[in-house]
């Protein structure tokens, strides 16, 4: 679900991040509702029973949500825990919940 020159690696437990170089937020959060429809209509199957899985996603854009790595992360991860906390399987994008640039 993201584009060749995009990299998405594990960040902690069960947290990835997606890196998207030279991407619009508008793109950005197409691209994060993209991936959280997808994994929300999958099925895996695990030790022989079917699993239905959700995720939540929290958006930070550079420069204006970070201007450092550091704070860009921290600020993705607090909208994160926004998400969850506002009932998971959705996104929510930090500079929209009147904390970001």
């Amino acid at each position: 679900s993201i584009r060749n020159g995009d990299f998405c690696f594990r960040y902690g437990g069960e947290e990835f991040i997606i890196l998207m170089p030279d991407t619009t937020l508008d793109y950005a959060q197409i691209v994060m509702e993209r991936c959280r429809s997808a994994i929300e209509r999958a099925t895996l199957l695990f030790s022989g029973r079917k699993l239905h899985v959700t995720a939540s996603y929290g958006l930070a854009a550079s420069p204006g949500d970070g201007a450092t790595r550091e704070l860009l992360v921290q600020h993705a991860d607090d909208a994160l825990y926004a998400a969850k906390e506002a009932g998971r399987n959705r996104g929510v994008i930090y500079r929209e919940m009147g904390a970001g640039g």
